[in-house]
């Protein structure tokens, strides 16, 4: 009976030193942990912070299959920057390219065969680009420009506002119900 008593203690003990209570400060780490699903950063207690899914990039080809031997296509988290890595099958003897899943990267998009088996590399087409936030003066704004191919985007920082920046509208006619 001492002993249940004795062990019971030492439990209770061990979780409040080991628990997270109320005046630990979290100091989470940096670096990512990362497992095969998920990425997170972690505070030495154990807490978990920024728990989510991967997210994997389109994947490179890293190993090209042959009639041989299997090839190999690397993936990366766009966030975390983990791997991982997916078999492509031998090709068969008579295979023939079929250019059909779109790949890209910053400045380029292209066709790549099931195998790995780039077509050729072109620029991307840019619309004339859209303002997803609005300078202030306290703010830059940003530019979101999209590829008319493959819809890969990128973004332009737009300059403060002066802090003396005033609108001057005119109005330059009117009806009965509004102005303009």
């Amino acid at each position: 009976m001492k002993f249940r008593i004795l062990v019971a203690l030492l439990m209770l003990l061990t979780l409040l030193l080991c628990s997270c209570g109320e005046k630990h400060a979290h100091d989470f780490s940096d670096a990512f942990k990362t497992d095969d699903i998920y990425h997170w950063h972690e505070c030495e207690c154990g807490e978990k912070s920024d728990h989510a899914q991967h997210e994997w990039n389109q994947g490179a080809v890293t190993l090209q299959p042959t009639v041989d031997s299997e090839g190999e296509r690397t993936f990366t988290c766009i966030v975390c920057r983990a791997k991982k890595v997916e078999k492509i099958d031998k090709l068969t003897p008579d295979h023939q390219h079929t250019y059909d899943q779109l790949n890209f990267d910053e400045t380029h998009h292209w066709n790549e065969c099931e195998c790995g088996e780039e077509g050729e590399r072109t620029a991307h087409i840019w619309d004339e680009g859209k303002i997803t936030k609005h300078p202030t003066a306290d703010s830059e704004g940003v530019k979101t420009f999209t590829c008319t191919v493959c819809q890969f985007e990128r973004t332009e920082p737009i300059e403060k506002l002066d802090p003396d920046h005033t609108h001057a509208f005119t109005v330059s006619g009117s009806d009965e119900h509004s102005h303009w």
